[in-house]
């Protein structure tokens, strides 16, 4: 938001992400991380996912995700950071690659539909998109450029609505 701009507001994150395939078809994944905020807040989340492939190339993916985060102070002005947050989305990932012209690079879209709850509150729809491309820097070191967009302003005007650019480096291990 433009008060956390103002404010110089800025988060460390740490992520974990376990995947299991166990064929060809199926994915699931468990993904944990924990952020510590400049105004002293700090959130644990986890993700939950199972997929199941639709078709091959371009790869897609049609999946089931529960969400769950929780912050230590909610309400700190500039930012959406209730006390905790449950969601339930419905999937679809889209990854391939560029071919013979850039084989080090890949994209994804992936976007979601879903609902989510805070405590005492009613439930509210949420939608959420992402576009990304990697770059292979090694056989386990990569490079990602992605913006994330997600809403729960859709019914009505209580939820977040954010836009994120990322940049990131990826080190599987």
């Amino acid at each position: 938001s433009l008060e956390s701009l103002r404010t110089g507001l800025t988060a460390r994150e740490t992520r974990g992400v376990l995947e299991l395939l166990p064929d060809d078809v199926h994915r699931a994944s468990l993904q944990w991380a924990a952020a510590a905020y400049s105004d002293g807040n700090a959130r644990r989340s986890m993700h939950i996912q199972v997929q199941r492939r639709l078709h091959r190339w371009p790869e897609a993916m049609l999946g089931l995700r529960h969400a769950s985060d929780d912050f230590r102070r909610p309400g700190q002005p500039g930012y959406f950071n209730p006390d905790r947050l449950r969601s339930a989305h419905l999937t679809l990932d889209l990854r391939g690659d560029f071919g013979a012209a850039a084989p080090a690079l890949q994209w994804q879209w992936m976007g979601s539909v879903g609902v989510e709850q805070e405590p005492m509150r009613a439930s509210r729809p949420v939608r959420s998109a992402r576009v990304q491309i990697t770059g292979a820097i090694g056989p386990d070191l990569a490079l990602e450029v992605a913006y994330d967009h997600s809403t729960s302003r859709i019914v009505d005007r209580d939820g977040f609505a954010r836009g994120i650019a990322r940049f990131s480096v990826r080190q599987r291990f």
